[in-house]
Parts: structure tokens; C-alpha cells; sequence
């Protein structure tokens, strides 16, 4: 089943319109999701920064709230990966998250 939302969520972002960037970081939140699920660590890394940039971009909670579990689901080796890159921000808290997001 991860692999079936997988394709589904690439295959929606292929195409994704410029005029709905919180619903594209949720759907890569998403997708970052599905490839933990798959256990594909450094795949979901990799979608959780891109919806992270855009959490920053438009100030989006949704976003926040859609990555906040993802972090604790990734390995201790792709969380070291992370660290230094916006992902790791992921993992402080409600108030940390939010200082990240508003800059």
C-alpha cells in the first residue's frame, strides 16, 4: 500500500499548479509519510525539507502539523542526516517549529 500512495503523491505533484503551494507542501508532507512507510528514510527526509521550505514560505501550520510526527518515524541515522537542514527543526517543539516557520 506505501507504494501505491507513493506513486500516487509524485504522480500529483508532477503537474502541481504554483497557485496551491500549501496544498503541495501537505501533499509532499504526505509523500514523506508514504516513504516511511516503505522504509525509505532518506526518500522521506528528502520530501519532508521540500514541504518544510514551503511551510516557511507561507507561514503554513497545516504543514507543520502534517511533519511534526515524521521526525520521530525516521531513523537515528537519517535524523543525524538531517541535522544542520531545516528537517531538523521538525523535532523541537510546538514553539520552536513556530519560530522556524515565521523566521
Amino acid at each position: 500500500m506505501p507504494g501505491q500512495a507513493i506513486t500516487a503523491y509524485r504522480d500529483a505533484l508532477t503537474d502541481w499548479s504554483a497557485k496551491f503551494p500549501r496544498d503541495e507542501g501537505l501533499y509532499r508532507g504526505r509523500l514523506a509519510h508514504a516513504y516511511v512507510a516503505a522504509e525509505k528514510p532518506e526518500e522521506s527526509a528528502e520530501a519532508g525539507r521540500a514541504a518544510l521550505r514551503i511551510a516557511q514560505q507561507t507561514g503554513s501550520g497545516r504543514i507543520i502539523t502534517e511533519l511534526r510526527p515524521l521526525y520521530t518515524a525516521l531513523d537515528v541515522r537519517t535524523r543525524k542526516s538531517c541535522e544542520g537542514t531545516p528537517m531538523a527543526g521538525v523535532a523541537g517543539s510546538p514553539r520552536r517549529v513556530g519560530v522556524l516557520v515565521r523566521g
